[in-house]
């Protein structure tokens, strides 16, 4: 419910008030931390936190890459002690991993072609 809150949100555009940017950034972390273990629906609430902090492009860029990365590992590392990975998974994941090399290297070269008030506006979309 909290992620379909946060993507009706974005698909509004608006911005959560933030008066206390630490309590705040706190509480979505755990937020995102929950409902990334939970069903892996973290994204929208990082990116409604992210667009009210009002990043430039590349700050906000590493910030997602980051968070995102570290999510992935610990919930892969929380799935492999929950005894979540076997061979079907790890087939899976060496199928799909080039693949994601490709979309973020393409994802990377598109995002220079993109100026701040567009990707501003793209990225609660996508």
């Amino acid at each position: 419910m909290v992620a379909l809150a946060c993507t009706f949100f974005l698909s509004r555009g608006r911005c959560l008030p933030v008066k206390r940017p630490g309590l705040l950034g706190a509480a979505m972390g755990a937020v995102c931390g929950f409902l990334n273990g939970l069903a892996n629906v973290a994204g929208p609430v990082l990116i409604l936190y992210l667009n009210n902090l009002k990043l430039e492009k590349k700050v906000f860029r590493a910030f997602t890459i980051l968070m995102f990365s570290a999510m992935g590992i610990v919930t892969f590392t929380t799935a492999v002690a929950n005894g979540l990975v076997n061979r079907t998974v790890l087939i899976g994941i060496a199928v799909l991993l080039p693949f994601i090399f490709l979309g973020s290297w393409l994802g990377g070269r598109l995002v220079r072609r993109v100026n701040e008030a567009l990707f501003r506006r793209l990225s609660p979309v996508i």
